[in-house]
């Protein structure tokens, strides 16, 4: 079997995981200041589509006067418009900016990550989501994106670790025993991948990978 990140059922959900209660405080305190970045900051992350939201957040991010916190996360949401238009190049360097004024903002760390591995630049995005779990070991965001490549580069006892911990972080999500399910199978462990994907299937009666996954197996035994 062949797997691409985009073919992974924790990949998809990588991406701007995170964010949002850090996103909530600092525009919560910037209103509670009565500062009037507070709505610029708010329609920066309200936007959805990628121009108007790289030219709201751009008003904030550029403001060199503007409180610090306030432009990490503009500089947050501005490069989520980058990924979401496919520049991953300008969303890692707004990315990079954003940890230069707020290193411990964990949430960039995943999203810089997400942009360095659809670049190609594996190595750099499992250190960013290493750098991620340090600063929140329970980060889901990055632990399955660091299993994922983990998984692609094909280190299955890293991968599985990374698993490991996202089912016990998660006992209820059918996507972590699909994750790892697929790590079981293709590290040669027929019975222990199928373990996972019946689990996966018991929360999630639909969930097409497991029932595939289930289907390669069938004739494993």
């Amino acid at each position: 079997m062949t797997t691409t990140l985009s073919s992974l059922p924790f990949w998809r959900t990588a991406l701007f995981m995170g964010a949002t209660a850090v996103s909530v405080s600092i525009a919560l305190a910037a209103a509670a200041r009565g500062d009037t970045s507070a709505d610029e900051l708010a329609a920066c992350q309200r936007a959805t589509d990628p121009p108007l939201k790289i030219a709201l957040c751009s008003k904030v991010a550029d403001n060199s006067s503007e409180i610090e916190d306030i432009r990490a996360e503009a500089l947050l949401n501005r490069g989520f418009a980058h990924a979401a238009a496919g520049r991953d190049a300008d969303a890692i360097a707004d990315f990079t900016r954003a940890i230069a004024i707020n290193p411990e903002y964990g949430a960039i760390y995943v999203n810089r990550g997400a942009s360095y591995a659809r670049a190609g630049e594996m190595d750099k995005a499992i250190e960013d989501f290493t750098t991620a779990l340090t600063i929140e070991s329970a980060d889901g965001a990055a632990l399955r994106s660091r299993g994922a490549l983990y998984l692609k580069q094909s280190r299955f006892d890293r991968a599985l670790a990374d698993f490991d911990a996202l089912v016990a972080l998660d006992p209820g999500d059918a996507d972590a025993y699909v994750a790892r399910a697929i790590a079981y199978e293709q590290s040669g462990d027929a019975r222990l991948a199928e373990q996972d994907y019946r689990t996966a299937l018991s929360l999630d009666v639909d969930n097409e990978m497991a029932r595939d996954g289930l289907a390669r197996l069938s004739g494993a035994f």
